[in-house]
């Protein structure tokens, strides 16, 4: 199967800075970009188009049809030509020894980042199912 498909992206985590790092900082009064539920981030959430399709290969068992015992390997996937954003986008810069560039130390939070995940096109995935039931 194939066909054209609706995504609704919500960001995971209240980006206030707009850094694309989750930042938190508790020498800063407890200051936290807090993660988001699945009933929070709605009003950020994005729509994107896209395409997804199935392969399956099944076999039916049995030689009574209403009896239904069914075997299929497959495999499902998605297309977005825009991308969607899966992991945070940047993340801080390091110096040579690994710690975070931070020119106020005492906030903890860091002044530079560098890009770190591009939007993901494709998802893909195998399946398995198992089937059991009678037909009516």
């Amino acid at each position: 199967s194939f066909g054209p498909v609706l995504a609704f992206s919500i960001p995971y985590f209240n980006d206030a800075n707009g850094s694309g790092y989750r930042e938190e900082s508790f020498e800063l009064g407890g200051y936290r970009e807090r993660v988001y539920d699945i009933f929070q981030g709605w009003n950020e959430s994005e729509t994107e188009f896209g395409w997804n399709g199935e392969l399956v290969l099944g076999i039916d068992f049995g030689e009574n049809f209403a009896k239904l015992q069914t075997f299929q390997l497959g495999y499902s996937f998605y297309y977005f030509g825009g991308g969607i954003q899966i992991l945070e986008p940047n993340q801080p810069l390091r110096n040579q020894f690994g710690q975070i560039i931070d020119e106020n130390p005492r906030d903890t939070i860091p002044d530079f980042y560098a890009p770190a995940n591009d939007p993901s096109k494709y998802f893909g995935s195998a399946q398995i199912t198992f089937i059991f039931g009678w037909m009516w």
